[in-house]
Formats: structure tokens, sequence, C-alpha cells
């Protein structure tokens, strides 16, 4: 698949204004749109979250290059770790999950399960309480269950077989949910920590936004020129200017 490539800076700034008071699974179709820009919002939402998160990858690697700077805490000792996460390497170590339903056996109780998908988790994060997220996540995507051989009710499932469904659906969606394989070089502590990258991405929009209204609010305070014409310049020229003006 080849790159995608820059959203025109005035799309960006859409979707950072829309998505500033929006919750994470919002905030990650809106990201979305940014990568898809010819996909409709259902078929957006649709999307599995592990092939989501791929295209988020792609995304940011345009958008601010393919290292990402990321810091970490130690959880033993509290040293502070800063470390580069490379986004080609992640995209090569989570291939695209299959798009076939996925079946588990467990304790009598054969299941059809599908991926989730970020409609699965706006449904389930702005649509009930907060106590029993992941089952209300795993039930949704159950598309048929039996029991001993005949038809039984997916929001039965129990415990055990909840917990094969959740594993089988992190073996076939590797990307869905990306972990770092941290140690720490005060106290050789080693341990697993989870990557989000709608979170990180979103902070990194955030903070090119701020900069870059207030580029606008400068230029066109001296120049009396709209945001339109001063997005229109670009980066390079734009900087120009402001040196110009001694910003």
């Amino acid at each position: 698949m080849s790159p995608p490539r820059a959203p025109a800076e005035a799309r960006l700034l859409d979707a950072w204004e829309r998505g500033a008071a929006a919750s994470a699974a919002r905030r990650a179709l809106l990201l979305l749109s940014l990568a898809l820009p010819g996909a409709g919002a259902a078929a957006l939402a649709a999307q599995p979250v592990g092939r989501r998160d791929r295209h988020l990858f792609r995304l940011r690697r345009a958008l601010f290059g393919d290292a990402l700077a990321c810091i970490a805490g130690c959880p033993a000792c509290g040293e502070r770790l800063e470390f580069a996460l490379s986004a080609g390497e992640v995209l090569e170590g989570s291939p695209p999950p299959a798009d076939e339903p996925l079946r588990v056996a467990r304790g009598g109780w054969e299941v059809e399960v599908r991926l989730p998908t970020t409609q699965d988790l706006l449904r389930v994060t702005e649509g009930g309480p907060a106590a029993d997220r992941a089952g209300a996540l795993l039930r949704r995507c159950v598309v048929s269950a039996t029991r001993r051989g005949r038809p039984a009710d997916p929001g039965a499932l129990p415990a055990a077989v909840l917990e094969a469904v959740d594993e089988e659906m992190a073996r076939a969606d590797l990307g869905s949910q990306v972990r770092l394989s941290l140690a720490c070089p005060a106290c050789a502590h080693g341990w697993e920590a989870p990557f989000d990258i709608v979170a990180f991405l979103w902070r990194e929009l955030d903070a090119w936004a701020r900069r870059v209204t207030a580029e606008v609010h400068v230029l066109a305070s001296r120049y009396g020129w709209s945001e339109r014409q001063i997005l229109s310049l670009g980066p390079r020229r734009r900087g120009r200017y402001l040196e110009l003006v001694g910003a």
C-alpha cells in the first residue's frame, strides 16, 4: 500500500477543532478520516481496531515522520525513560487482521465472533455504565453462540468463554494491542507497556495546531491576511514571514 499524503493544514485544523472536546473513540474516527479521506463515516467506524490503528501509524509517518519520541516511567524505581519508536517497525510487526469471523470452543460452548470496531467502542463507552465495558464489548462482537450443540444466548457466556474470546481476538488482530518491551537502565527492571496511537497522535496534533494558530495570529495581526491565505503559504514561506516580523 502506498503511503498516504499528508492532509492539508486546513483539514488538520478542522479535525483538531472538532475533536477538542470529543471522546477518545470519536477522536480516533476524526484521525482516521484524515488517513482515509475518501471513506464514508460508516466505513470508517466499521474498521477493526487493529486495521484502524495501522492507518493511523501511516498517517503519523506522513505528518511527522517515522520516529515517535516516547517517554515512560519505570514502575519499579520511577526512572524516566526516553526512547524512539519506529512507526514502520510497528507496522511490520502487526500484520492486518483477517476479515473472516473467528471461532472459539471452550467448555461445551462454540462461539463465532468478529473483531471489535470503533463503532463498538463508541456504543460501549458512550451508551452504558463503565463497570463492565470490556465484557460488553466482547458480547457485542458475538455473531452466534451454541452450548452443547444448541443455540444459546450470547449474553449468557461465562467468564471463561469470554476470556477465551478475548485471547483469540488479540491473537487475530495484533495491531489492536501494541505493547512495548521496556527495560530500565537504572534498576534493570523489565516490563511491558501499552502504546495508544490514538492518544499519542492526538497530543501531537494538538501541539501542532496550537503552534500553527499562534503563527496565524501573528501574521494576521501584522499583515491583515486571513487564515486561509496564511495557511496557503505553506510552512517554509510562513516561517520566513515570521522571521521578518521578528516572531
